[in-house]
C-alpha cells in the first residue's frame, strides 16, 4: 500500500513539476490551493488513480461530459459484443461433458394439433418472475411515466401490441405477462396457390400468406372502411399458427389505411420470441451492438425492421391462478412457462423446412409433424418433394412454427445474439438513477421492498474494482452482519428521502431519434446539462462549477455499477435459469444473494470487462491533456540540454587561452614523455609469437 502511494505522489509531482515548467503554475495555484486533497488522496485501483490524475490536471466539466457522452454512444455498443461472449462462455461452462447438451423434449414446446384451439402446456420450465426481476421492472408499462425510462426501442410506439415484436427482451415479457392473452381468432381464406382473402371490404394484402410479414392496405372511402383493430388475430381454418395485427398506419380522419400482420403464437394465451438470424451477424453487426450502419459523419442510415428475417426461438406463457393450466402444476402465482419452439421434422438426417410461403426451403422457419409429411411430402427419390396434386392450400394451415437448433448451446447463441442488451440512454438513466440513489434518495423507478437488492450489487461491484485478484473471491459477495445491517438501514433511509430530482432530465431522454444518432448525441447532452442545473440549482456562483466537476465524476465513477445493472435484467436472468434447469439445477428457494453467488464468475469478469474497457478510455482523456504538456516539457528539457552543451564548450573557451590552441603552449607539469622503447625483453622463443605492429 505504502509503495502505491509513493509512485501515485511521484506522478503527482512529476505532473505539477511540468506544469510549473511550462510557466502555468501562476494559473493553477489557486485550484491547487483549494483543493488540497487532490494530492492527498490515492487510490488502490487504477480506475481511482485515473480519477485523480483527472482532478489534478484540472479536466473541465465539457471535456468530461464530451467523454462521458462518447462513452455511451460509440464506447458502450462496442461493449455489447464482448458481454455476449462472456455471456456465452459462462453458459458454455455450465455444461459438463457428463451431460447431454441436446435439448430435452420435455423442454420443448408440444406443436399444436390440427384442429385443436389449444395445447395444453405440460412441457417447459416454470420461472418465479421475482427471480428474475429484483427491481420490479415487469411492473411498469414501457409506455408509462416511469417505465418508459427502463426500456428501450420505444420511438414511435403508441400501443402496447407492437411489444409482442418489441427490440428489448424485458418489453417483450412485460406484453407476455400483461397482454398475453388474445381474443378468438378470425379466420382467413387462402386459394390453392396461397393468396390470401380477408372478409374486409376493400382489403388488399401484398400477396403473402399468414406466414410470413402481411401488409393489408385499404382504398378508404365511404363503406371500405378496415375493421382490423390491433391485437386482432387471424389464422387459416383448422391452421396451427396465430397471427397479428401489431401496427396501423392511419390517415387524416383516424381511418386505418394500412395494417402490419405478422405471425406471433399457435394459442391464445401465449407468444412466441423472434430473433434475427445468427448468420446475418457479419452482415448486420452493428444491428446486433445496438446500432445501424454508422458512416464516416458518425450518422446512422436507419432502416425499417423486417420482421420476415427473423425466427422463432421460444414461447413464453403467464400463469397465475386464475389461468385454465395452473391445475397442471398445483397453486401457481407469478410465474412464466418457457419453452423452446417445436423441433423439424428430421427425415435421414435431414431437416424438413418450410418457408412462409408453403415452400421447401433449407433455411426455412416451419415443419411438419410426421404425420403430416408422410401424407404431402415424397421422400422416394434422393431429394424430398412435395407430392403431385399438393397444394400450398393443403400445406400452409397444417405447418407450425419450430426452433432448428438441436443442442443447447446453439439455443445459448441464438438467444443471446437476438437480443440487444445495452441503450445508452437507459443506461444514461439508470446512471442518474444509481448516483440519486447514492447521494440523494431513492428513485422513484425503485420500490421500497427492491431496495436492498440494488444495494447489494453495487456493493458487490465495488468490491471486485477494488480487488486486485485475478481470481474470483468469497469475499466479493459476503456480507458481515455490521455491513449487511448497514446496507439495510441506507435503503430505509433512501427510502424515507424518495424523490426523483432528476425528473426532468430523464424526460429528455425519453424524447423520440428515429435512429439518428447526432441527435442521440445532442439528447444526452441535454439531459446532462438539465442535470448539472438542478444539482447546482441554489447554489452560490463560486461554488458551482467545483460541484458540477463532482458531479460529473460521480456519474463516470458509477457508470461500471450501471452497465452491470443493465446486463443483471430480467432478460439475462430468465436465461440463466433456464440453463439451470435444463443441467439440472434447482433456483426455486433461491434469494437473490444465492443467485449473486452462482452467477459470481459472470459477474467478476462483466465487472472486469467493463471496467477495463472505462480504463483505456480515461487513459486516453489523460493522455490527451497531458500530451500538450509532455511535447512543451520534452522541448524544454531538449533546450535545456542543448543550453548546457554550448555554456560547457563556452567555459573551454574561457579558461583556455587561445595561444594554448595556436602554439601548443606546453606548460610544466602537463607535458607527456614521448615513450618509445618498453622494459621488456622478450625470449628468442617467444618472438615469433610478437603481435604485427604494422601500422599500415
Amino acid at each position: 500500500m505504502a509503495s502505491k502511494k509513493d509512485m501515485q505522489s511521484e506522478v503527482m509531482a512529476l505532473i505539477d513539476m511540468g506544469k510549473a515548467m511550462m510557466d502555468k503554475v501562476l494559473s493553477i495555484l489557486p485550484f491547487l490551493l483549494s483543493s488540497p486533497s487532490f494530492s492527498a488522496n490515492f487510490s488502490t485501483n487504477p480506475f481511482g488513480l485515473l480519477m485523480q490524475l483527472l482532478k489534478h490536471l484540472g479536466v473541465g466539466y465539457d471535456d468530461l461530459e464530451n467523454w462521458l457522452t462518447r462513452m455511451l454512444i460509440l464506447v458502450v455498443p462496442l461493449l455489447e459484443i464482448a458481454t455476449k461472449a462472456i455471456l456465452l462462455t459462462n453458459l458454455k461452462h455450465m455444461v459438463s461433458c457428463s451431460v447431454d447438451p441436446r435439448i430435452p423434449e420435455k423442454y420443448r414446446k408440444k406443436y399444436k394439433q390440427s384442429g385443436n384451439s389449444e395445447t395444453s402446456q405440460e412441457r417447459g420450465i416454470d420461472i418465479d418472475i421475482e427471480s428474475i426481476d429484483y427491481l420490479d421492472k415487469l411492473s411498469m408499462s414501457p409506455l408509462s411515466d416511469s417505465g418508459k425510462y427502463s426500456y428501450f426501442g420505444l420511438d414511435g410506439i403508441t400501443d402496447s401490441y407492437k411489444f409482442a415484436r418489441a427490440d428489448d427482451f424485458d418489453a417483450f415479457l412485460w406484453f407476455v405477462i400483461h397482454k398475453g392473452k388474445f381474443p378468438n381468432s378470425a379466420i382467413a381464406t387462402v386459394g390453392d396457390e396461397g393468396k390470401l382473402g380477408f372478409h374486409t371490404s376493400g382489403s388488399r394484402t401484398n400477396g403473402a400468406s399468414l406466414l410470413e410479414t402481411l401488409e393489408v392496405s385499404f382504398e378508404g372511402g365511404k363503406g371500405n372502411q378496415s375493421t382490423i383493430l390491433l391485437g386482432n388475430t387471424f389464422m387459416y381454418r383448422n391452421g396451427r399458427t396465430i397471427s397479428m395485427c401489431i401496427d396501423n398506419k392511419y390517415g387524416e380522419n383516424g381511418q386505418v389505411l394500412k395494417s402490419t400482420i405478422v405471425p406471433t403464437t399457435d394459442n391464445w394465451n401465449s407468444v412466441n420470441w423472434y430473433g434475427r438470424r445468427a448468420y446475418d451477424l457479419g452482415k448486420n453487426l452493428g444491428l446486433h451492438m445496438g446500432i445501424n450502419n454508422i458512416t464516416n459523419n458518425t450518422k446512422y442510415n436507419g432502416k425499417p425492421r423486417d420482421y420476415s428475417k427473423e425466427f422463432g426461438i421460444c414461447n413464453l406463457q403467464y400463469i397465475d391462478q386464475a389461468s385454465t393450466d395452473s391445475p397442471i402444476i398445483g397453486t401457481v402465482n407469478n410465474k412464466l412457462k418457457f419453452t423452446i419452439l417445436p423441433k423439424p421434422y428430421v427425415h435421414m438426417f435431414k431437416k424438413v423446412l418450410f418457408n412462409g410461403k408453403g415452400e421447401l426451403d433449407s433455411s426455412g422457419k416451419y415443419s411438419l409433424s410426421e404425420n403430416d409429411a408422410k401424407s404431402i411430402l415424397d421422400f422416394s427419390g434422393n431429394k424430398i418433394k412435395i407430392k403431385s396434386g399438393i397444394t400450398k392450400k393443403d400445406i400452409l394451415p397444417k405447418l407450425f412454427e419450430c426452433y432448428p437448433g438441436l443442442t443447447v448451446y446453439e439455443f445459448n447463441y441464438d438467444f443471446v445474439m437476438s437480443m440487444k442488451l445495452f441503450d445508452a440512454r437507459v443506461i444514461a438513466s439508470t446512471l442518474l438513477d444509481t448516483l440519486q440513489q447514492t447521494q440523494i434518495g431513492i428513485s422513484l423507478g425503485i420500490s421500497h421492498q427492491h431496495q436492498e437488492p440494488s444495494d447489494m450489487i453495487a456493493e458487490i461491484v465495488k468490491n471486485i474494482i477494488n480487488s486486485d485478484d485475478s481470481e474470483v473471491e468469497d469475499c466479493f459477495y459476503k456480507f458481515s452482519n455490521e455491513k449487511y445491517e448497514k446496507l439495510l438501514s441506507n435503503a430505509a433511509n433512501k427510502r424515507l428521502n424518495k424523490t426523483d430530482k432528476f425528473y426532468s432530465a430523464k424526460e429528455i431522454l425519453s424524447s423520440p431519434t428515429n435512429g439518428d444518432l447526432v441527435k442521440e448525441e445532442e439528447i444526452l447532452h441535454r439531459a446532462l446539462t438539465n442535470a448539472k442545473v438542478t444539482i447546482t440549482e441554489g447554489v452560490e456562483e463560486k461554488d458551482k462549477y467545483g460541484i458540477a466537476q463532482n458531479f460529473i465524476f460521480d456519474l463516470i465513477e458509477k457508470l461500471v455499477e450501471a452497465i452491470v445493472k443493465a446486463v443483471l435484467s430480467p432478460k439475462v436472468l430468465l436465461l440463466f435459469t433456464v440453463n439451470q434447469k435444463i443441467m439440472g439445477g434447482k433456483w426455486e428457494e433461491f434469494t437473490f444473494l444465492d443467485m449473486m453467488k452462482a452467477m459470481i464468475n459472470i459477474i467478476y469478469s462483466l465487472v472486469k470487462e467493463i471496467r477495463d474497457m472505462i480504463l483505456q478510455e480515461l487513459f486516453k482523456l489523460v493522455m490527451e491533456m497531458l500530451s500538450p504538456i509532455l511535447a512543451l516539457l520534452s522541448n524544454a528539457l531538449v533546450l535545456e540540454q542543448l543550453d548546457n552543451y554550448a555554456e560547457a564548450i563556452r567555459d573551454i573557451i574561457r579558461n583556455c587561452p587561445f595561444i594554448w590552441f595556436k602554439f601548443k603552449n606546453q606548460l610544466r607539469d602537463t607535458h607527456i614523455d614521448n615513450v618509445d622503447y618498453a622494459d621488456i625483453d622478450i625470449p628468442p622463443e617467444e618472438e615469433k609469437d610478437k603481435p604485427n605492429t604494422n601500422n599500415c
